[in-house]
């Protein structure tokens, strides 16, 4: 893997979130999203996509040992006083079947 490790296991690595993720995380996060529809839009899935980048909040994609994305983890609102943790993970096919569409 040709990119910055945050951390890693061995077995997981967390990775700050990139450019290269933007499609994987998009589908991942329609798919647990309670609005799906907004990542149909062109412009709606940008503008997540610019606050994902750019917001105070803490992104990472979690990657396999093999490298395929298993998904994301998230320290949200880091500087209040009650941040949390999001996590949205793949099942294993769908790994697949995303990284086969790309």
């Amino acid at each position: 893997m040709n990119r910055e490790i945050y951390a890693t296991d061995g077995e997981y690595t967390l990775c700050p979130i990139a450019e290269e993720d933007r499609e994987i995380y998009c589908e991942l996060s329609k798919q647990v999203s309670e609005n799906p529809e907004l990542y149909y839009e062109h412009i709606s899935k940008k503008s997540i996509w610019s606050t994902v980048l750019y917001m105070s909040d803490k992104n990472y994609s979690i990657f396999d040992r093999d490298g395929d994305y298993c998904g994301n983890v998230s320290l949200q609102r880091p500087e209040s006083k009650e941040p949390e943790i999001g996590v949205d993970l793949m099942e294993e096919n769908e790994i697949r079947v995303l990284l086969q569409e790309q």
